[in-house]
Protein backbone atom coordinates (compact mmCIF):
# COMPACT_ATOMS: atom_id res chain seq x y z
CA UNK A 1 0.00 0.00 0.00
CA UNK A 2 1.10 3.64 -0.76
CA UNK A 3 1.96 5.52 2.54
CA UNK A 4 0.66 8.90 1.27
CA UNK A 5 0.78 12.41 3.41
CA UNK A 6 -0.64 15.31 1.34
CA UNK A 7 -2.00 16.04 -1.59
CA UNK A 8 -0.36 18.60 -3.83
CA UNK A 9 -2.12 21.31 -6.00
CA UNK A 10 -0.15 20.71 -8.74
CA UNK A 11 -1.91 17.22 -9.01
CA UNK A 12 1.04 15.38 -7.36
CA UNK A 13 0.86 13.18 -3.88
CA UNK A 14 3.51 13.90 -1.70
CA UNK A 15 4.52 10.97 0.19
CA UNK A 16 7.59 11.34 3.15
CA UNK A 17 9.00 13.59 0.95
CA UNK A 18 9.22 12.67 -2.03
CA UNK A 19 6.09 12.97 -4.75
CA UNK A 20 3.66 10.35 -6.00
CA UNK A 21 2.08 11.09 -9.29
CA UNK A 22 -1.60 11.12 -9.36
CA UNK A 23 -1.35 8.16 -12.38
CA UNK A 24 0.52 5.76 -9.90
CA UNK A 25 -2.50 6.49 -7.58
CA UNK A 26 -5.30 5.91 -10.54
CA UNK A 27 -3.08 2.56 -11.84
CA UNK A 28 -3.22 1.32 -7.92
CA UNK A 29 -7.02 1.87 -7.63
CA UNK A 30 -7.48 -0.26 -11.58
CA UNK A 31 -5.92 -2.76 -9.58
CA UNK A 32 -7.05 -2.83 -6.00
CA UNK A 33 -9.41 -5.89 -4.98
CA UNK A 34 -10.90 -6.41 -2.03
CA UNK A 35 -9.33 -9.25 0.50
CA UNK A 36 -11.94 -12.05 0.96
CA UNK A 37 -12.82 -10.92 4.16
CA UNK A 38 -14.36 -7.82 3.28
CA UNK A 39 -17.59 -7.80 1.37
CA UNK A 40 -18.19 -11.38 1.53
CA UNK A 41 -21.49 -10.88 -0.18
CA UNK A 42 -20.07 -8.50 -2.63
CA UNK A 43 -19.72 -10.37 -6.20
CA UNK A 44 -17.82 -7.06 -7.68
CA UNK A 45 -13.94 -7.62 -6.47
CA UNK A 46 -12.56 -4.82 -8.18
CA UNK A 47 -14.38 -1.49 -7.93
CA UNK A 48 -12.98 0.62 -10.21
CA UNK A 49 -12.59 -1.86 -12.65
CA UNK A 50 -15.34 -0.24 -14.79
CA UNK A 51 -14.03 3.20 -14.90
CA UNK A 52 -11.81 5.25 -17.15
CA UNK A 53 -8.57 6.48 -15.66
CA UNK A 54 -9.87 10.12 -16.01
CA UNK A 55 -12.65 9.27 -13.26
CA UNK A 56 -10.52 7.57 -11.34
CA UNK A 57 -8.30 10.74 -11.17
CA UNK A 58 -11.50 12.45 -10.64
CA UNK A 59 -12.71 9.67 -7.65
CA UNK A 60 -8.62 10.16 -6.35
CA UNK A 61 -8.62 14.15 -6.38
CA UNK A 62 -12.21 14.31 -4.64
CA UNK A 63 -11.19 11.51 -2.10
CA UNK A 64 -8.00 13.28 -0.95
CA UNK A 65 -9.16 16.86 -1.06
CA UNK A 66 -12.48 16.83 0.76
CA UNK A 67 -11.77 14.99 4.03
CA UNK A 68 -15.84 15.56 4.90
CA UNK A 69 -16.19 12.60 1.97
CA UNK A 70 -17.44 9.27 2.47
CA UNK A 71 -17.85 5.66 0.87
CA UNK A 72 -16.98 3.30 -0.81
CA UNK A 73 -14.51 4.29 -3.42
CA UNK A 74 -13.61 7.09 -0.99
CA UNK A 75 -12.63 4.54 1.32
CA UNK A 76 -11.05 2.46 -0.90
CA UNK A 77 -8.67 5.44 -2.23
CA UNK A 78 -7.52 6.53 0.90
CA UNK A 79 -6.95 2.66 1.81
CA UNK A 80 -5.04 2.86 -1.13
CA UNK A 81 -3.11 6.10 -0.18
CA UNK A 82 -2.69 6.12 3.16
CA UNK A 83 -4.64 8.56 4.44
CA UNK A 84 -6.13 8.89 7.73
CA UNK A 85 -9.82 10.77 8.34
CA UNK A 86 -10.50 11.77 11.52
CA UNK A 87 -13.69 10.59 13.02
CA UNK A 88 -14.99 13.56 14.56
CA UNK A 89 -17.59 12.51 17.68
CA UNK A 90 -19.84 15.59 17.21
CA UNK A 91 -20.57 15.69 13.78
CA UNK A 92 -23.37 16.33 11.27
CA UNK A 93 -23.73 13.78 8.12
CA UNK A 94 -25.28 14.96 5.25
CA UNK A 95 -26.21 12.68 2.22
CA UNK A 96 -28.23 11.46 -0.48
CA UNK A 97 -29.57 8.08 -2.32
CA UNK A 98 -30.38 6.58 -5.84
CA UNK A 99 -31.92 3.66 -5.35
CA UNK A 100 -32.51 2.01 -9.05
CA UNK A 101 -34.19 -1.06 -10.71
CA UNK A 102 -32.07 -1.05 -13.87
CA UNK A 103 -29.15 0.94 -14.53
CA UNK A 104 -26.50 1.17 -17.56
CA UNK A 105 -22.64 1.91 -18.09
CA UNK A 106 -23.60 5.18 -19.12
CA UNK A 107 -25.86 5.87 -16.43
CA UNK A 108 -23.16 4.73 -13.49
CA UNK A 109 -20.81 6.82 -15.07
CA UNK A 110 -22.31 9.57 -14.78
CA UNK A 111 -23.57 8.98 -10.87
CA UNK A 112 -20.14 8.35 -10.14
CA UNK A 113 -19.25 11.05 -11.92
CA UNK A 114 -21.53 13.31 -9.82
CA UNK A 115 -20.18 12.15 -6.39
CA UNK A 116 -22.43 9.21 -5.99
CA UNK A 117 -20.71 5.86 -5.18
CA UNK A 118 -22.26 2.60 -5.72
CA UNK A 119 -23.88 1.05 -1.98
CA UNK A 120 -25.45 -1.79 -2.94
CA UNK A 121 -27.37 -4.58 -0.93
CA UNK A 122 -26.84 -8.56 -1.09
CA UNK A 123 -30.83 -8.68 -0.37
CA UNK A 124 -32.21 -5.08 -1.35
CA UNK A 125 -35.73 -3.83 -0.59
CA UNK A 126 -38.45 -2.73 -2.06
CA UNK A 127 -37.72 -5.89 -4.25
CA UNK A 128 -36.20 -4.89 -7.86
CA UNK A 129 -34.06 -1.86 -6.57
CA UNK A 130 -30.63 -3.95 -7.12
CA UNK A 131 -28.33 -0.88 -7.70
CA UNK A 132 -27.84 1.80 -5.08
CA UNK A 133 -25.74 4.68 -4.91
CA UNK A 134 -24.93 7.37 -2.32
CA UNK A 135 -23.08 11.02 -1.63
CA UNK A 136 -22.29 11.65 1.96
CA UNK A 137 -20.74 14.41 4.11
CA UNK A 138 -19.88 14.05 7.49
CA UNK A 139 -19.00 17.45 9.06
CA UNK A 140 -17.11 17.91 12.20
CA UNK A 141 -19.19 20.19 14.19
CA UNK A 142 -16.41 22.18 15.47
CA UNK A 143 -15.62 23.37 12.22
CA UNK A 144 -17.31 25.43 9.49
CA UNK A 145 -18.04 23.79 6.41
CA UNK A 146 -21.69 22.44 6.49
CA UNK A 147 -23.17 25.38 4.24
CA UNK A 148 -20.79 25.13 1.50
CA UNK A 149 -21.37 21.02 1.29
CA UNK A 150 -24.96 21.15 1.82
CA UNK A 151 -25.16 23.28 -1.45
CA UNK A 152 -22.94 20.88 -3.05
CA UNK A 153 -24.81 17.93 -2.15
CA UNK A 154 -28.26 19.78 -3.27
CA UNK A 155 -26.64 20.64 -7.08
CA UNK A 156 -25.26 17.29 -7.30
CA UNK A 157 -28.25 15.78 -5.81
CA UNK A 158 -30.41 17.75 -8.24
CA UNK A 159 -28.07 16.65 -11.63
CA UNK A 160 -28.79 12.65 -10.24
CA UNK A 161 -32.49 13.56 -10.24
CA UNK A 162 -31.94 14.89 -13.92
CA UNK A 163 -29.84 11.86 -15.12
CA UNK A 164 -32.80 8.99 -13.69
CA UNK A 165 -35.39 11.14 -15.05
CA UNK A 166 -33.98 11.09 -18.36
CA UNK A 167 -33.14 7.48 -18.72
CA UNK A 168 -35.02 5.31 -20.59
CA UNK A 169 -35.11 2.21 -18.75
CA UNK A 170 -34.43 2.89 -14.64
CA UNK A 171 -37.39 3.37 -12.51
CA UNK A 172 -36.60 4.50 -8.94
CA UNK A 173 -36.47 7.52 -6.38
CA UNK A 174 -33.61 9.63 -4.65
CA UNK A 175 -33.85 11.03 -1.16
CA UNK A 176 -31.82 13.48 0.65
CA UNK A 177 -31.63 13.38 4.68
CA UNK A 178 -29.54 15.10 7.73
CA UNK A 179 -28.81 13.47 10.74
CA UNK A 180 -26.71 14.79 14.06
CA UNK A 181 -24.06 12.13 15.69
CA UNK A 182 -26.76 12.27 18.63
CA UNK A 183 -29.04 10.35 16.75
CA UNK A 184 -26.87 7.75 15.66
CA UNK A 185 -26.32 5.57 18.49
CA UNK A 186 -23.09 2.82 18.33
CA UNK A 187 -23.45 0.02 20.54
CA UNK A 188 -21.24 -3.00 21.85
CA UNK A 189 -21.84 -6.37 20.25
CA UNK A 190 -23.82 -8.60 22.92
CA UNK A 191 -25.60 -11.97 22.69
CA UNK A 192 -29.11 -11.61 23.93
CA UNK A 193 -30.87 -13.67 26.03
CA UNK A 194 -33.60 -16.04 24.93
CA UNK A 195 -36.42 -14.01 26.38
CA UNK A 196 -34.60 -10.38 25.03
CA UNK A 197 -37.39 -10.13 21.77
CA UNK A 198 -40.08 -10.33 24.54
CA UNK A 199 -38.31 -6.92 26.09
CA UNK A 200 -38.93 -4.87 22.51
CA UNK A 201 -41.11 -1.55 24.18
CA UNK A 202 -44.02 -2.34 21.67
CA UNK A 203 -46.09 0.35 23.36
CA UNK A 204 -43.11 2.72 21.49
CA UNK A 205 -42.63 0.77 18.76
CA UNK A 206 -46.47 0.14 17.34
CA UNK A 207 -47.40 2.30 14.57
CA UNK A 208 -50.36 2.01 11.40
CA UNK A 209 -48.59 1.27 8.22
CA UNK A 210 -50.14 3.05 5.50
CA UNK A 211 -48.85 2.19 2.02
CA UNK A 212 -48.09 4.94 -0.77
CA UNK A 213 -49.84 5.49 -3.89
CA UNK A 214 -48.38 4.90 -7.24
CA UNK A 215 -51.11 6.03 -9.42
CA UNK A 216 -53.87 8.66 -9.00
CA UNK A 217 -56.48 6.32 -8.95
CA UNK A 218 -54.94 4.44 -5.36
CA UNK A 219 -54.53 7.96 -3.94
CA UNK A 220 -57.85 8.70 -4.46
CA UNK A 221 -58.75 5.50 -3.09
CA UNK A 222 -56.71 4.86 0.05
CA UNK A 223 -56.89 9.52 1.12
CA UNK A 224 -53.32 9.07 0.90
CA UNK A 225 -51.65 12.48 -1.45
CA UNK A 226 -49.87 11.09 -4.57
CA UNK A 227 -46.81 12.96 -3.44
CA UNK A 228 -46.96 12.35 0.11
CA UNK A 229 -43.56 12.31 1.34
CA UNK A 230 -41.95 11.04 4.52
CA UNK A 231 -40.24 12.74 7.27
CA UNK A 232 -37.54 10.65 8.29
CA UNK A 233 -36.19 6.70 8.58
CA UNK A 234 -35.07 4.79 11.22
CA UNK A 235 -31.97 2.60 10.29
CA UNK A 236 -31.29 -1.10 12.69
CA UNK A 237 -28.52 -2.94 12.31
CA UNK A 238 -28.14 -6.37 13.99
CA UNK A 239 -24.36 -7.98 13.26
CA UNK A 240 -23.46 -10.61 11.20
CA UNK A 241 -21.36 -13.33 10.42
CA UNK A 242 -20.31 -14.13 6.97
CA UNK A 243 -17.78 -16.23 6.12
CA UNK A 244 -15.26 -14.83 3.32
CA UNK A 245 -15.55 -14.82 -0.56
CA UNK A 246 -15.86 -17.70 -1.65
CA UNK A 247 -17.01 -16.95 -5.34
CA UNK A 248 -20.19 -19.26 -5.34
CA UNK A 249 -23.26 -17.88 -6.68
CA UNK A 250 -24.50 -15.10 -4.62
CA UNK A 251 -28.35 -16.88 -3.54
CA UNK A 252 -26.23 -19.39 -2.43
CA UNK A 253 -23.69 -17.08 -0.01
CA UNK A 254 -27.06 -15.50 0.89
CA UNK A 255 -28.98 -18.43 2.13
CA UNK A 256 -26.49 -19.98 3.85
CA UNK A 257 -25.85 -16.60 5.75
CA UNK A 258 -28.95 -16.59 6.35
CA UNK A 259 -29.24 -20.08 8.24
CA UNK A 260 -26.20 -19.60 10.67
CA UNK A 261 -28.20 -17.23 12.37
CA UNK A 262 -29.00 -18.11 16.17
CA UNK A 263 -33.08 -18.44 16.57
CA UNK A 264 -32.65 -15.35 19.35
CA UNK A 265 -31.51 -12.90 16.35
CA UNK A 266 -34.38 -14.40 13.97
CA UNK A 267 -36.69 -14.28 16.50
CA UNK A 268 -36.04 -10.42 16.88
CA UNK A 269 -35.42 -9.94 13.18
CA UNK A 270 -39.01 -11.18 12.69
CA UNK A 271 -40.60 -9.02 15.75
CA UNK A 272 -38.93 -6.11 13.53
CA UNK A 273 -40.92 -7.13 10.25
CA UNK A 274 -43.93 -7.33 12.31
CA UNK A 275 -43.81 -3.78 13.39
CA UNK A 276 -43.07 -2.41 9.79
CA UNK A 277 -39.23 -2.46 9.54
CA UNK A 278 -38.04 -4.66 6.25
CA UNK A 279 -34.93 -6.45 6.36
CA UNK A 280 -32.05 -6.02 4.06
CA UNK A 281 -28.85 -7.59 4.23
CA UNK A 282 -25.81 -5.68 4.05
CA UNK A 283 -22.80 -6.73 1.29
CA UNK A 284 -20.65 -7.22 4.28
CA UNK A 285 -23.30 -9.32 5.95
CA UNK A 286 -24.92 -7.19 8.60
CA UNK A 287 -28.60 -7.68 8.80
CA UNK A 288 -30.42 -3.97 8.31
CA UNK A 289 -33.42 -3.20 9.16
CA UNK A 290 -35.67 0.15 7.98
CA UNK A 291 -39.36 1.67 8.83
CA UNK A 292 -39.60 5.02 7.14
CA UNK A 293 -42.35 7.53 9.00
CA UNK A 294 -44.60 10.02 8.26
CA UNK A 295 -43.68 12.06 11.20
CA UNK A 296 -40.31 12.98 12.87
CA UNK A 297 -41.75 12.56 16.58
CA UNK A 298 -42.96 9.73 15.58
CA UNK A 299 -39.53 8.49 14.25
CA UNK A 300 -37.73 10.38 17.22
CA UNK A 301 -39.68 8.10 19.84
CA UNK A 302 -38.65 4.95 17.77
CA UNK A 303 -35.50 5.35 18.02
CA UNK A 304 -35.14 6.20 21.27
CA UNK A 305 -37.00 2.88 22.34
CA UNK A 306 -34.38 0.74 20.35
CA UNK A 307 -31.27 2.37 21.31
CA UNK A 308 -32.78 1.93 24.98
CA UNK A 309 -33.46 -1.97 23.93
CA UNK A 310 -30.27 -2.56 22.33
CA UNK A 311 -28.49 -1.22 24.96
CA UNK A 312 -30.01 -3.19 27.64
CA UNK A 313 -30.57 -6.04 26.00
CA UNK A 314 -27.74 -5.97 23.33
CA UNK A 315 -28.33 -7.68 19.50
CA UNK A 316 -28.30 -4.66 18.03
CA UNK A 317 -25.62 -2.23 17.21
CA UNK A 318 -26.50 0.42 15.51
CA UNK A 319 -29.59 2.69 15.51
CA UNK A 320 -29.84 5.92 12.95
CA UNK A 321 -32.46 8.34 12.75
CA UNK A 322 -32.23 10.44 9.38
CA UNK A 323 -34.36 13.09 8.76
CA UNK A 324 -35.42 13.58 5.09
CA UNK A 325 -35.24 16.72 3.60
CA UNK A 326 -36.39 16.11 0.05
CA UNK A 327 -37.60 12.79 -2.02
CA UNK A 328 -38.45 12.44 -5.13
CA UNK A 329 -40.00 9.19 -7.48
CA UNK A 330 -39.52 9.13 -10.75
CA UNK A 331 -42.47 8.54 -12.61
CA UNK A 332 -43.36 6.78 -16.34
CA UNK A 333 -46.82 6.65 -18.38
CA UNK A 334 -47.89 3.02 -18.47
CA UNK A 335 -49.41 1.22 -21.87
CA UNK A 336 -53.10 2.04 -20.71
CA UNK A 337 -52.11 5.84 -20.24
CA UNK A 338 -51.74 5.91 -16.61
CA UNK A 339 -49.25 7.89 -14.71
CA UNK A 340 -47.14 5.46 -12.28
CA UNK A 341 -44.76 6.36 -9.46
CA UNK A 342 -41.90 4.42 -8.47
CA UNK A 343 -43.10 1.83 -5.50
CA UNK A 344 -41.16 2.39 -2.44
CA UNK A 345 -42.45 0.63 1.22
CA UNK A 346 -45.17 1.78 3.24
CA UNK A 347 -44.66 4.77 6.24
CA UNK A 348 -45.63 4.44 9.58
CA UNK A 349 -47.79 6.58 11.23
CA UNK A 350 -49.10 6.96 14.85
CA UNK A 351 -52.26 8.81 13.25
Amino acid sequence: MLRSNSWKADGGWAVDGSELSLSAVVAEMKSFTYPAEELPLCSERQPFSPFSDELCAQIAREALTTPERRGRLTDAVRRITGQRMPDPAQHTTFESHVGLTAVDAELVTGLVALGFEPHNFAGAQPTGYHHNFTLQFVVDRAHVGEGRLTAVLREKTDRARELVENHPRALGFVESEVYRSDYSRRLPTRRMAPDAPDRLPYRNLTFREVAVPTTAREAALSGVRLDCGRAADVHIKIAGRAGPYSGEPLEQRIARHKSSRGPVEMRLGQCLRELGYYEQISQSGNFLYTAHFAELGDANRAFAALADFGARYGGIVDVVREACTAFWRKSVVAESGETVFASVPPLLTGR
